[in-house]
Protein backbone atom coordinates (compact mmCIF):
# COMPACT_ATOMS: atom_id res chain seq x y z
CA UNK A 1 0.00 0.00 0.00
CA UNK A 2 2.76 2.47 1.04
CA UNK A 3 4.91 1.45 -1.91
CA UNK A 4 2.04 1.89 -4.33
CA UNK A 5 1.19 5.37 -3.05
CA UNK A 6 4.83 6.50 -3.22
CA UNK A 7 4.95 5.19 -6.79
CA UNK A 8 1.86 7.27 -7.50
CA UNK A 9 3.58 10.38 -6.10
CA UNK A 10 6.71 9.73 -8.20
CA UNK A 11 4.72 9.54 -11.44
CA UNK A 12 2.76 12.74 -10.97
CA UNK A 13 2.91 15.23 -13.82
CA UNK A 14 4.01 17.93 -13.20
CA UNK A 15 6.35 16.24 -10.69
CA UNK A 16 6.36 17.09 -7.00
CA UNK A 17 8.92 19.69 -5.93
CA UNK A 18 9.93 21.24 -2.64
CA UNK A 19 7.31 23.95 -3.27
CA UNK A 20 4.43 21.54 -3.82
CA UNK A 21 1.73 21.58 -1.10
CA UNK A 22 -0.59 18.71 -0.18
CA UNK A 23 -3.59 20.81 -1.02
CA UNK A 24 -2.25 21.21 -4.60
CA UNK A 25 -2.54 17.52 -5.41
CA UNK A 26 -4.75 15.68 -2.95
CA UNK A 27 -7.97 16.09 -4.91
CA UNK A 28 -6.37 14.66 -8.06
CA UNK A 29 -4.97 11.74 -6.07
CA UNK A 30 -8.30 10.73 -4.56
CA UNK A 31 -9.41 9.33 -7.92
CA UNK A 32 -6.56 6.80 -7.92
CA UNK A 33 -7.16 3.45 -6.12
CA UNK A 34 -3.66 3.59 -4.63
CA UNK A 35 -4.81 6.61 -2.64
CA UNK A 36 -7.80 4.72 -1.30
CA UNK A 37 -5.61 1.73 -0.49
CA UNK A 38 -3.64 3.76 2.11
CA UNK A 39 -6.72 4.00 4.28
CA UNK A 40 -6.87 7.64 5.38
CA UNK A 41 -6.23 11.12 4.07
CA UNK A 42 -4.02 11.91 7.09
CA UNK A 43 -1.71 8.97 6.38
CA UNK A 44 -1.55 9.93 2.70
CA UNK A 45 -0.54 13.46 3.70
CA UNK A 46 2.17 12.07 6.03
CA UNK A 47 3.53 9.92 3.20
CA UNK A 48 3.44 12.97 0.89
CA UNK A 49 5.41 15.08 3.40
CA UNK A 50 7.94 12.28 3.83
CA UNK A 51 8.34 12.01 0.05
CA UNK A 52 8.63 15.79 -0.32
CA UNK A 53 11.48 15.79 2.23
CA UNK A 54 13.42 13.40 0.00
CA UNK A 55 12.76 15.78 -2.89
CA UNK A 56 13.95 18.74 -0.78
CA UNK A 57 17.12 16.83 0.19
CA UNK A 58 17.78 15.96 -3.44
CA UNK A 59 17.21 19.56 -4.55
CA UNK A 60 19.48 20.83 -1.78
CA UNK A 61 22.23 18.42 -2.81
CA UNK A 62 21.77 19.46 -6.43
CA UNK A 63 22.02 23.14 -5.50
CA UNK A 64 25.17 22.54 -3.46
CA UNK A 65 26.73 20.62 -6.32
CA UNK A 66 25.79 23.39 -8.75
CA UNK A 67 27.24 26.01 -6.39
CA UNK A 68 30.49 24.04 -6.05
CA UNK A 69 30.74 23.65 -9.80
CA UNK A 70 29.95 27.32 -10.30
CA UNK A 71 32.57 28.37 -7.73
CA UNK A 72 35.11 26.05 -9.36
CA UNK A 73 34.40 27.72 -12.70
CA UNK A 74 34.67 31.20 -11.16
CA UNK A 75 37.96 30.23 -9.47
CA UNK A 76 39.32 28.85 -12.73
CA UNK A 77 38.26 32.04 -14.52
CA UNK A 78 39.91 34.18 -11.81
CA UNK A 79 43.12 32.17 -12.03
CA UNK A 80 43.06 32.38 -15.81
CA UNK A 81 42.45 36.12 -15.52
CA UNK A 82 45.34 36.54 -13.05
CA UNK A 83 47.61 34.51 -15.31
CA UNK A 84 46.66 36.63 -18.29
CA UNK A 85 47.13 39.83 -16.30
CA UNK A 86 50.55 38.68 -15.05
CA UNK A 87 51.53 37.72 -18.58
CA UNK A 88 50.41 41.12 -19.82
CA UNK A 89 52.28 42.91 -17.03
CA UNK A 90 55.45 40.97 -17.88
CA UNK A 91 55.02 41.69 -21.58
CA UNK A 92 54.56 45.41 -20.91
CA UNK A 93 57.53 45.40 -18.48
CA UNK A 94 59.78 43.70 -21.04
CA UNK A 95 58.69 46.14 -23.71
CA UNK A 96 59.25 49.10 -21.38
CA UNK A 97 62.69 47.85 -20.26
CA UNK A 98 63.69 47.33 -23.88
CA UNK A 99 62.46 50.81 -24.83
CA UNK A 100 64.37 52.34 -21.91
CA UNK A 101 67.51 50.46 -22.90
CA UNK A 102 67.18 51.67 -26.50
CA UNK A 103 66.52 55.24 -25.35
CA UNK A 104 69.52 55.19 -23.01
CA UNK A 105 71.72 53.97 -25.87
CA UNK A 106 70.42 56.83 -28.02
CA UNK A 107 71.26 59.37 -25.31
CA UNK A 108 74.77 57.94 -25.04
CA UNK A 109 75.20 58.36 -28.80
CA UNK A 110 73.68 61.82 -29.19
CA UNK A 111 73.78 63.58 -25.81
CA UNK A 112 77.40 63.85 -24.68
CA UNK A 113 77.78 67.29 -23.13
CA UNK A 114 75.82 67.94 -19.90
CA UNK A 115 76.48 71.66 -20.21
CA UNK A 116 75.41 72.48 -23.76
CA UNK A 117 72.86 69.65 -24.11
CA UNK A 118 71.08 69.78 -20.75
CA UNK A 119 67.82 71.26 -22.10
CA UNK A 120 64.97 68.77 -22.42
CA UNK A 121 63.25 70.92 -25.05
CA UNK A 122 66.40 70.99 -27.14
CA UNK A 123 66.72 67.23 -26.74
CA UNK A 124 63.16 66.78 -28.08
CA UNK A 125 63.95 68.89 -31.14
CA UNK A 126 67.18 66.99 -31.70
CA UNK A 127 65.74 63.49 -31.30
CA UNK A 128 62.04 63.70 -32.22
CA UNK A 129 62.54 61.91 -35.56
CA UNK A 130 64.50 59.05 -33.98
CA UNK A 131 62.35 55.88 -33.72
CA UNK A 132 63.97 55.01 -30.39
CA UNK A 133 62.86 58.38 -29.04
CA UNK A 134 59.41 58.69 -30.68
CA UNK A 135 58.26 55.20 -29.62
CA UNK A 136 55.00 55.40 -27.65
CA UNK A 137 56.02 52.53 -25.34
CA UNK A 138 57.25 55.15 -22.84
CA UNK A 139 55.39 58.19 -21.62
CA UNK A 140 56.81 61.67 -22.12
CA UNK A 141 57.51 61.82 -18.38
CA UNK A 142 59.44 58.53 -18.48
CA UNK A 143 61.51 59.78 -21.40
CA UNK A 144 62.28 63.03 -19.62
CA UNK A 145 63.22 61.18 -16.42
CA UNK A 146 65.59 58.96 -18.43
CA UNK A 147 67.09 62.08 -20.02
CA UNK A 148 67.63 63.70 -16.59
CA UNK A 149 69.29 60.52 -15.30
CA UNK A 150 71.58 60.51 -18.34
CA UNK A 151 72.59 64.14 -17.80
CA UNK A 152 73.27 63.46 -14.11
CA UNK A 153 75.34 60.42 -15.11
CA UNK A 154 77.44 62.63 -17.43
CA UNK A 155 78.02 65.11 -14.60
CA UNK A 156 78.89 62.31 -12.19
CA UNK A 157 81.41 60.92 -14.65
CA UNK A 158 83.01 64.36 -14.87
CA UNK A 159 83.09 64.64 -11.09
CA UNK A 160 84.67 61.18 -10.88
CA UNK A 161 87.24 62.23 -13.49
CA UNK A 162 88.06 65.35 -11.46
CA UNK A 163 88.46 63.24 -8.32
CA UNK A 164 90.87 61.02 -10.26
CA UNK A 165 92.77 64.18 -11.21
CA UNK A 166 92.98 65.15 -7.52
CA UNK A 167 94.26 61.69 -6.61
CA UNK A 168 96.92 61.81 -9.31
CA UNK A 169 97.94 65.34 -8.32
CA UNK A 170 98.13 64.31 -4.66
CA UNK A 171 100.29 61.31 -5.54
CA UNK A 172 102.85 63.50 -7.31
CA UNK A 173 102.65 66.74 -5.31
CA UNK A 174 101.61 65.44 -1.85
CA UNK A 175 98.70 67.76 -1.04
CA UNK A 176 98.91 68.99 2.57
CA UNK A 177 96.07 67.51 4.61
CA UNK A 178 95.02 71.00 5.64
CA UNK A 179 95.18 72.34 2.09
CA UNK A 180 92.60 74.97 1.19
CA UNK A 181 90.90 75.17 -2.17
CA UNK A 182 92.09 78.74 -2.78
CA UNK A 183 95.69 77.59 -2.35
CA UNK A 184 95.64 74.72 -4.83
CA UNK A 185 92.91 75.45 -7.39
CA UNK A 186 95.26 77.32 -9.73
CA UNK A 187 97.69 74.40 -9.78
CA UNK A 188 94.86 72.00 -10.54
CA UNK A 189 93.36 74.11 -13.32
CA UNK A 190 95.93 73.14 -15.93
CA UNK A 191 94.32 69.74 -16.40
CA UNK A 192 91.28 69.68 -18.79
CA UNK A 193 89.32 67.68 -16.20
CA UNK A 194 89.27 70.82 -14.05
CA UNK A 195 87.26 72.91 -16.51
CA UNK A 196 84.79 70.11 -17.26
CA UNK A 197 83.28 70.39 -13.75
CA UNK A 198 81.41 73.49 -12.60
CA UNK A 199 82.86 75.59 -9.78
CA UNK A 200 80.53 74.37 -7.03
CA UNK A 201 81.12 70.73 -7.89
CA UNK A 202 84.89 71.27 -8.01
CA UNK A 203 84.81 72.63 -4.46
CA UNK A 204 82.55 69.83 -3.20
CA UNK A 205 84.69 67.11 -4.77
CA UNK A 206 87.87 68.71 -3.38
CA UNK A 207 86.47 68.96 0.15
CA UNK A 208 85.20 65.37 -0.01
CA UNK A 209 88.56 64.17 -1.26
CA UNK A 210 90.47 66.00 1.48
CA UNK A 211 88.16 64.57 4.19
CA UNK A 212 88.84 61.08 2.88
CA UNK A 213 92.58 61.80 2.68
CA UNK A 214 92.68 62.98 6.32
CA UNK A 215 90.69 59.95 7.51
CA UNK A 216 93.00 57.62 5.59
CA UNK A 217 96.13 59.34 6.94
CA UNK A 218 94.88 59.08 10.53
CA UNK A 219 94.03 55.41 10.04
CA UNK A 220 97.48 54.73 8.58
CA UNK A 221 99.16 56.56 11.46
CA UNK A 222 97.28 54.44 13.98
CA UNK A 223 98.32 51.36 12.02
CA UNK A 224 101.96 52.51 12.23
CA UNK A 225 101.70 53.08 15.97
CA UNK A 226 100.09 49.69 16.53
CA UNK A 227 103.18 48.03 15.06
CA UNK A 228 105.80 49.79 17.15
CA UNK A 229 106.66 50.43 20.76
CA UNK A 230 109.66 52.52 19.78
CA UNK A 231 110.42 56.16 20.44
CA UNK A 232 109.06 58.83 18.11
CA UNK A 233 112.48 59.35 16.53
CA UNK A 234 112.45 55.80 15.14
CA UNK A 235 109.17 56.26 13.22
CA UNK A 236 109.76 59.85 12.13
CA UNK A 237 110.98 58.79 8.68
CA UNK A 238 107.93 56.60 7.92
CA UNK A 239 105.72 57.97 5.15
CA UNK A 240 102.63 57.49 7.34
CA UNK A 241 104.16 59.77 9.97
CA UNK A 242 105.29 62.28 7.36
CA UNK A 243 101.85 62.33 5.73
CA UNK A 244 100.47 63.99 8.88
CA UNK A 245 103.11 66.75 8.85
CA UNK A 246 100.58 69.36 7.79
CA UNK A 247 98.49 68.48 10.88
CA UNK A 248 101.19 68.40 13.58
CA UNK A 249 98.86 68.98 16.51
CA UNK A 250 96.53 66.21 15.43
CA UNK A 251 99.49 63.90 14.84
CA UNK A 252 100.92 64.65 18.31
CA UNK A 253 97.53 64.12 19.94
CA UNK A 254 97.09 60.71 18.29
CA UNK A 255 100.66 59.73 19.24
CA UNK A 256 100.23 60.64 22.91
CA UNK A 257 96.75 59.17 23.12
CA UNK A 258 97.90 55.85 21.68
CA UNK A 259 100.84 55.36 24.05
CA UNK A 260 98.82 56.63 27.03
CA UNK A 261 96.36 53.84 26.38
CA UNK A 262 99.17 51.30 26.36
CA UNK A 263 100.47 52.27 29.80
Amino acid sequence: TRKGFLELLRKLDPPISSRTHWSDIKYDLRKDPRYEAVGSSELCEDLFREYRRTIEDAERSKRRLAERQSEALRKRDRERGRTQQEFERKRVRVQRDHALSELSALFVERIRDPESQSSWREAIRLLEHEPRFSSDTLTVREKEDAFRRHIEHLWKRRRDDFRSHLKEFDATHQLPLNARWEEVSEQLSADPRFARVDARDRLRVFESYMRSAREEAIEQLRELLSKTTSAKELIAADRRWLRMASLPEERERIFKEYFANLS
